[in-house]
C-alpha cells in the first residue's frame, strides 16, 4: 500500500508540473494571438496590469507561501521562514507594483540624467528591488550558514530558480525599457512576463515536491535506507 501512494505522489507531481506549464504556455498563446491580431481582450497580454496573466502569478506566490507555511509548522524548520518573506514579498510587490509606485514616486518629485537610455522610474525601481531584495537576501545569507546539509542544498536549488526570476525581471525589463521602439520594447516586455511565469511554475512545483517529500515516513532507526518508506518510487 505505501509502495502504491509512493506511486501515485511521483505521477502527481509530474502532472502537477505539467499542469502548470500548459496553463502558462495557453496564456502565452492567449497573449500572442491577442497581440497579433490586435484583439480588444487586452486582459489576456501576459504584462497587463491586472490582467489574467498577471492575477495567475498572485495564486503562484500565494501557493508557496501557504506550502512553505505549512512546512515550517510541520517541521518545526524556522530557517525557511526567510524563504516565506521572500515570496510574500513576491506576492506584495506584484499585487501593489510597489517598485513601480516607488518609480513614479522618484520620477515626479526628483529630476537627474540617467544612462543608457533609461528613464528615471526605471532607475529608481531597480534601486528599489536592490535594496529590498537585498535585505532579504541577507536573512536568507544567514539562514544559509546556519542551516543543515539539506537545507543549504534545498537553498541553492531555490537561489538558482530566483536567479532565473531576477534574469528575466530585471535583466530583461532593462533592456525592454532600452530598446526604446514600441515594437521591441513589447517583444522584450513579452519575454520578460512569459519568462516568469514559467520560472515561477517551476518555484511551485519545487516547493510543493520539498513539502509532499517531508509527508513520507521516515525510517525508522536501523532500517535499511534503500526500503521504499525512504525513496521516491520512479514514474511508470
Amino acid at each position: 500500500m505505501r509502495k502504491t501512494l509512493e506511486t501515485i505522489e511521483a505521477r502527481g507531481l509530474v502532472v502537477l508540473l505539467l499542469m502548470l506549464l500548459v496553463a502558462d504556455a495557453a496564456f502565452i498563446v492567449l497573449h500572442l494571438g491577442v497581440t497579433v491580431t490586435g484583439s480588444k481582450a487586452y486582459l489576456f497580454r501576459v504584462y497587463e496590469e491586472g490582467g489574467f496573466p498577471e492575477m495567475y502569478q498572485y495564486i503562484k506566490w500565494l501557493w508557496i507561501v501557504t506550502a512553505l507555511v505549512y512546512y515550517v509548522a510541520k517541521e518545526r524548520d524556522l530557517l525557511y521562514v526567510h524563504w516565506i518573506l521572500l515570496f510574500a514579498y513576491f506576492l506584495v510587490d506584484d499585487a501593489l507594483s510597489a517598485h513601480e509606485a516607488f518609480g513614479r514616486f522618484v520620477e515626479a518629485n526628483y529630476a537627474f540624467s540617467t544612462p543608457f537610455n533609461l528613464e528615471p522610474h526605471d532607475v529608481a525601481e531597480l534601486l528599489f528591488s536592490a535594496f529590498t531584495g537585498g535585505l532579504l537576501l541577507l536573512g536568507l545569507g544567514w539562514a544559509h550558514v546556519n542551516g543543515s546539509r539539506q537545507y543549504k542544498a534545498r537553498s541553492r536549488d531555490l537561489l538558482v530558480l530566483v536567479a532565473a526570476l531576477a534574469l528575466f525581471g530585471i535583466a530583461v525589463d532593462l533592456v525592454a525599457s532600452m530598446a526604446g521602439a514600441e515594437g521591441k520594447s513589447v517583444a522584450f516586455m513579452t519575454i520578460e512576463d512569459s519568462g516568469e511565469m514559467l520560472v515561477a511554475s517551476l518555484m511551485v512545483w519545487y516547493v510543493v515536491t520539498l513539502v509532499a517529500g517531508s509527508a513520507r515516513p521516515r525510517v525508522p532507526s536501523g532500517a535499511d535506507p534503500g526500503t521504499p518508506a525512504d525513496r521516491l518510487v520512479e514514474v511508470g
